[in-house]
């Protein structure tokens, strides 16, 4: 039992201690690469910018353009119309319209100033008429003078109890005289629009008047026929 144990000692001592033969090391061989000789390139430098146009030349430039649009002669649209099918001259027209209508909005508005003369000089001409222009006056029946009659209340009509507001309207010649008189709106009762006519046509009127010339004129006269102030 002893010499087994003393077998395998000597087994166990001897694994960890053996060594594998190592291998003989191998030469490294190194081969020159030759390398191109001669002068570095020059680095490359970039490019400046382009110099931008200057923005005096390009105002210039558009100035110009703008120029010869102005100048450009317009094509006669009318006339191409009218030796064209009735369809392709009224397009024509409609087109030639809208680029007049164009050109006008284009046009530069007024001076200040020249606005100013404009209202001025239309204004003293509207004066200037309106000073033309005497002041017609209307026919008159209110002055004192007169002494035009108030129309009489027919004994019928205060019986039956009628009353009402007539309006009468009257032509009035130059020499105060009424050349017409009709009823404007009635009472309502014929009695009432009958007298009130016969009381009018007996008055007198002042005359409408033209600045200081008297002229023919129309007038409305009420007559109110009411039984509490009879």
């Amino acid at each position: 039992m002893l010499a087994v144990l003393a077998a395998h000692g000597v087994l166990l001592y001897g694994a960890a201690h053996w060594q594998r033969p190592q291998a003989e090391p191998q030469p490294v061989f190194l081969q020159a690469v030759p390398l191109p000789m001669g002068q570095e390139a020059a680095p490359t430098e970039p490019k400046p910018p382009a110099p931008l146009p200057k923005l005096k030349e390009k105002i210039q430039q558009v100035r110009q353009k703008v120029q010869e649009k102005i100048a450009k002669p317009t094509k006669p649209v009318v006339k191409q119309a009218m030796a064209a099918t009735p369809e392709r001259a009224a397009t024509l027209e409609v087109s030639a319209a809208k680029e007049g209508t164009k050109e006008l909005k284009e046009l530069p508005a007024p001076a200040p100033s020249e606005q100013a003369n404009t209202g001025a000089a239309s204004a003293g001409r509207e004066g200037k008429a309106r000073d033309a222009e005497p002041v017609v006056s209307a026919p008159s029946f209110h002055a004192n003078y007169l002494n035009n009659p108030k129309p009489p209340y027919p004994p019928a009509s205060r019986a039956l109890g009628e009353q009402g507001l007539v309006r009468l309207k009257v032509v009035v010649n130059p020499d105060g005289q009424p050349s017409k008189v009709e009823v404007d709106k009635s009472s309502g009762f014929q009695r009432l629009d009958a007298v009130a006519e016969a009381t009018v046509k007996k008055w007198r009127f002042v005359p409408a008047k033209r600045g200081d010339e008297a002229v023919v004129g129309t007038v409305i006269v009420p007559m109110n026929f009411s039984l509490e102030k009879s």
